[in-house]
């Protein structure tokens, strides 16, 4: 499952634009293959975190295809009903038993009077954690991340006919240790609701209000595992002196320690004059890996991103552009889904224009009541999510989504 030695190199792109200026680092690490993918849009306002498991295949795919479910979705439950519907194609398509996490952003400006307002709608499905630092208040709002010990994730569970099982950490029937997932439908049966899955689809939904200047932090779990909230926004927002790219990048490499995958987007929020993406590699430790093996996931995990690692005849590193492998987008050829996201709701949901009137008194904890509208609770004590730091701390572009392609493994605040 490890390499037991870190595959170093990392891949760093910065983007300014609708979202403000933003600055995301990659790294594959220990693992065997680079399963995470991400995107920022700096067009459509939309950012997105996924973490895949089984593959890249799950993550590749939702990444492409999610955002075009979530392209006119406004409510809590058109965000819910996006996320099923994205699920159904991906069981229908690709019949792979991959499975991702999903973590997605919407910023755009409020609806206020306040001309620095911003609105921040925020679907989480898995461990794929966001966290918004809300900067005049030195406030956290965090993302809840689904894991089966979970009193209510564990209901729905074994309501399914799934077992916790006590590994470390806890997992689904001894496979998954997340119990929210896109795919990985070895876990889901095909005549029970998507929501009443051992591993559902189904995301929590949040609405979040923020100011320019507030910052915005999606992460997958390889980081979360090692760091927690207060960490990464004191070392990547509140530090002066350096680049908010090398920033970014250092976290990643503090966080190096980690057995899984790696992925930070930073973004501080505000709209700014729009530029040019801006991509560069880091050859990490290429020249001192001791293995064949590791040699040649430096280069797998360069490749996806457009680059080849040599050495030159000083020996030294030497980066080649090349074509990307896999391609950046994978599966262009497929029409657009209906721009309802009702209408493409999971095939197997068979009762889902009654879905509201059968949530059990867990699930509607975790979602939204009657799942209407965006719900909200204050920020409450760090050990629950550590949203309070006590120390320093329109239209949718398909094609500039593309462009933010990394392809790929495997707490609560303000609710929709």
């Amino acid at each position: 499952m490890v390499l037991g030695e870190a595959v170093t190199a990392t891949v760093l792109r910065r983007s300014e634009g609708k979202l403000g200026r933003a600055a995301s680092a990659c790294m594959q690490g220990e693992r065997r293959s680079f399963e995470d993918v991400h995107f920022c849009d700096q067009t459509s306002g939309l950012v997105g975190v996924f973490d895949g498991h089984l593959g890249d295949e799950a993550a590749a795919f939702c990444a492409e295809r999610l955002p075009l479910y979530l392209a006119k979705a406004e409510t809590a439950s058109e965000w819910q009903e996006a996320f099923k519907a994205c699920d159904a194609e991906l069981r229908e398509r690709l019949r792979t038993d991959a499975g991702t996490t999903a973590t997605v952003v919407r910023v755009r400006e409020s609806c206020s009077q306040d001309k620095d307002g911003l609105e921040l709608l925020v679907g989480s499905c898995g461990d794929c954690r966001a966290v918004l630092w809300q900067k005049e208040s030195n406030t956290l709002l965090a993302t809840r991340d689904h894991r089966p010990s979970d009193a209510e994730e564990r209901q729905r569970i074994e309501a399914a006919g799934g077992e916790v099982t006590k590994d470390d950490p806890p997992r689904v029937d001894g496979l998954l240790s997340c119990s929210r997932a896109l795919g990985s439908f070895e876990l889901k049966e095909q005549e029970l609701r998507p929501e009443d899955q051992k591993v559902s689809c189904l995301p929590d939904c949040y609405k979040w209000h923020a100011a320019r200047g507030d910052w915005l932090i999606l992460a997958c779990d390889g980081i979360w595992d090692v760091a927690s909230n207060n960490q990464v926004v004191e070392r990547v927002c509140r530090r002066a002196g350096k680049d908010l790219g090398q920033r970014v990048e250092a976290m990643l490499q503090l966080c190096s320690s980690s057995l899984d995958n790696l992925t930070l987007v930073a973004i501080e929020l505000g709209a700014v004059e729009p530029k040019e993406d801006t991509v560069m590699m880091n050859a990490g430790d290429f020249l001192t890996a001791r293995r064949e093996e590791v040699r040649a996931q430096y280069n797998s995990f360069a490749m996806r991103f457009g680059y080849r690692i040599e050495k030159d005849i000083q020996e030294q590193v030497a980066l080649v552009k090349t074509e990307p492998n896999p391609p950046q987008r994978r599966f262009p050829a497929w029409p657009l889904p209906s721009s309802q996201p009702r209408e493409n709701a999971s095939s197997t949901s068979k009762a889902a224009d009654a879905s509201k009137d059968h949530t059990s008194p867990s699930e509607t904890s975790t979602v939204m009541e009657n799942q209407k509208s965006w719900a909200s609770t204050p920020p409450t004590s760090e050990v629950d999510a550590e949203r309070t730091i006590d120390d320093t701390s329109e239209g949718f572009d398909f094609r500039s989504i593309v462009a933010w392609f990394g392809c790929c493994g495997m707490r609560k605040a303000q609710r929709w």
